[in-house]
């Protein structure tokens, strides 16, 4: 989940006019290019960074599990010549 009451990677400590309005303007680019099954992972993050990093924790562990998924679903024939297994 996105970072809440803690010093935040990547906003300067002293917010200016120039950067709320870069975030929120990719904030607002993030909202609207992201299906709508994804919002919900990003609806609560403060800044465009906390929303990025948590879409790469989803699709980090979507597809490790497609990954593991697969890995646990392909038969594997392991062909052997005396006694050795070749690959």
């Amino acid at each position: 989940m996105c970072s809440r009451g803690r010093i935040q990677e990547g906003v300067p400590n002293e917010l200016n006019d120039e950067w709320v309005e870069k975030d929120e303007k990719a904030q607002s680019t993030i909202s609207l290019t992201v299906s709508g099954s994804q919002n919900v992972h990003i609806s609560k993050c403060n800044t465009a960074k906390d929303m990025w990093d948590e879409l790469q924790k989803v699709h980090e562990r979507a597809n490790f599990k497609q990954v593991v998924s697969h890995e646990e679903t392909v038969p594997v024939q392991v062909e052997t010549r005396a006694g050795y297994a070749v690959h």
